[in-house]
């Protein structure tokens, strides 16, 4: 079970045990692709998706559009990668504008002071999409030091403060997708590899829930 960093340099860390004949599951954050055959199978939700359904829904809660921002993870790992471009094309075409994107290296820190200059040189911010829920929680302490309100707050993982501030109304949208559920993917999965059948695609997702104040109340935080 191995869950890459980097996509690239995962490549080669897969074709090792590829050519000692050890079978490789991926989780959540994939290598690169020429990698792929060197892989069994990919487990954890679908992380274009994931963001994809973020932008949909953005578009169609905003008939009059607006300008976004975007705080992302590493810059080298697919997960990161898949998040962005997922929203990108949920948008392509709206009245939605993604003014900056930054990488934050998944540091809160790092996320804070991006969001502090976003918030420096654009006066008319009205997204922020943050690639996980502990960017977001980065970008939310910028957004009170410098006393701005009504900027709508989206991002990915289902965290418990995630919860908290949705609850608050300091966050509108997070997504459910839990470590618990990925990890009885993979035990399913290597149910298969191990009794010789073979999987029926490489992808094996699990699911994932749009959490926002009508539901929030519904489902228990990943963690």
């Amino acid at each position: 079970l191995f869950w890459p960093t980097e996509r690239s340099a995962g490549v080669a860390i897969c074709r090792t045990f590829y050519e000692k004949g050890i079978p490789i599951v991926i989780m959540n954050g994939d290598i690169a692709e020429e990698g792929y055959p060197y892989t069994t199978a990919y487990v954890g939700p679908d992380q274009y998706m994931m963001a994809h359904d973020i932008g949909e829904y953005l578009v169609k809660t905003s008939p009059d559009g607006g300008n976004a921002v975007m705080i992302n993870g590493g810059i080298a790992s697919t997960q990161f990668l898949l998040r962005q471009q997922g929203f990108e094309d949920a948008i392509a075409g709206s009245n939605i504008k993604l003014l900056e994107v930054e990488f934050s290296e998944s540091d809160r820190a790092n996320a804070q002071n991006l969001m502090a200059n976003y918030l420096s040189s654009y006066n008319d911010i009205d997204i922020v999409y943050c690639a996980s829920d502990n960017l977001a929680l980065g970008a939310i302490k910028a957004i009170d030091a410098a006393g701005r309100e009504g900027l709508r707050i989206v991002s990915i993982d289902g965290m418990k403060e995630a919860f908290d501030y949705i609850r608050e109304g300091k966050i509108e949208l997070t997504v459910r997708q839990t470590p618990y559920d990925t990890a009885l993917k993979f035990i399913e999965t290597a149910q298969t590899i191990f009794s010789g059948k073979e999987l029926q695609e490489r992808n094996c997702f699990n699911d994932y829930v749009l959490i926002t104040a009508e539901n929030v109340d519904e489902y228990e935080p990943s963690y």
